[in-house]
């Protein structure tokens, strides 16, 4: 099946991640070269082989337009990639996800009859109870799903909706998209659909994230930041809190286990510890003597543990050849 007009563009922005591009472009390119659908690909100046692989990408499918900035501009490569789409709608794709088969399909169901400011998918079960449904308040929505809307591949706007959000407000907060389209909704009315279907997955190997390491700034600052940000004409105090805190419940953010990390790796000490101890109650469900016992907890020991463990587990790996 060929539509007549494509109905939707695939926009990934991209850094660093030249190989998993290769994997996820060729996947895409054999999901929407039937339907002739773009795929728009925005290196933010990565320094690896991207640009190679977006040529290749190029060679498979014509359709794909491929766009690199001269310096880094972070967080902006999302609405820059996201204007540069002309279809009807705008699927923001990470460039580490895979959409599921079908899901494009399922979309063209979705928006056969009715049409959307924006549609909210699920992957990988992440959003548990919540019905598939139409959210038109919004803070409702941000204290349902406002948590998963972190995930920019969740997320497929319209392209009238694209130009309502104010993407600038909250640059450089690595959440322009979340705190845009919140801001966008208070101050126009709109349709969003929420769709409990798991739409895309991760790819997790080969896959290095930053997020234990920068959890402390990215997750107890920028993210509560953006939140309160929001204005309260719209959204109270009880929906941002619940909003904040179910994402880092939820994902299970400050575990003992990503905490120890961020402590041997000297991302978390005391200093850091005193400039976010307002935050942790707002966060999480720890308390705050946790935060302050893992603060000051002697990281050579956390080291010595690791080498403890990774010593185990080779002579174990030994001993298990050994016996076969």
């Amino acid at each position: 099946m060929r539509t007549e007009e494509p109905l939707l563009t695939l926009c990934i922005p991209t850094y660093q991640r030249a190989d998993i591009l290769l994997n996820t472009g060729k996947h895409h390119i054999s999901l929407v070269e039937q339907y002739d659908l773009p795929l728009i690909i925005s290196n933010n100046c990565s320094t690896d082989h991207t640009e190679d692989v977006a040529h290749a990408l190029k060679e498979l499918y014509t359709n794909v337009e491929y766009y690199r900035h001269e310096t880094n501009i972070y967080d902006k490569n999302f609405p820059f990639v996201l204007r540069k789409s002309k279809t009807p709608y705008a699927w923001l794709l990470g460039d580490k996800h895979k959409i599921k088969a079908g899901s494009i399909e399922r979309f063209f169901e979705l928006v056969k009859d009715e049409s959307f400011d924006l549609i909210v998918t699920n992957h990988d079960m992440h959003v548990k109870n919540i019905p598939t449904q139409v959210y038109t308040d919004p803070a409702r929505l941000l204290s349902d799903l406002g948590w998963h809307m972190t995930d920019i591949t969740s997320l497929i706007f319209s392209k009238d909706f694209i130009e309502k959000i104010p993407f600038e407000r909250f640059s450089g907060t690595n959440f322009m998209h979340t705190g845009g389209i919140f801001e966008a909704f208070a101050t126009h009315p709109c349709k969003v659909l929420w769709v409990n279907e798991n739409f895309f997955e991760r790819i997790t190997f080969g896959v290095k994230s930053g997020w234990v390491e920068d959890m402390f700034d990215v997750w107890m600052k920028s993210w509560p930041t953006v939140i309160m940000a929001l204005p309260p004409s719209h959204y109270s105090l009880q929906n941002k809190v619940d909003c904040i805190k179910r994402h880092n419940v939820n994902t299970k953010m400050f575990t003992f286990k990503k905490i120890k990390i961020a402590r041997r790796c000297g991302k978390y000490n005391f200093k850091e510890y005193k400039k976010l101890r307002i935050f942790f109650r707002l966060c999480s469900n720890r308390s705050g003597l946790f935060f302050l016992y893992m603060a000051v907890f002697p990281k050579w020991i956390l080291k010595f543990m690791l080498l403890v463990q990774n010593t185990f587990n080779s002579i174990f790996l030994k001993h298990k050849r050994y016996n076969k």
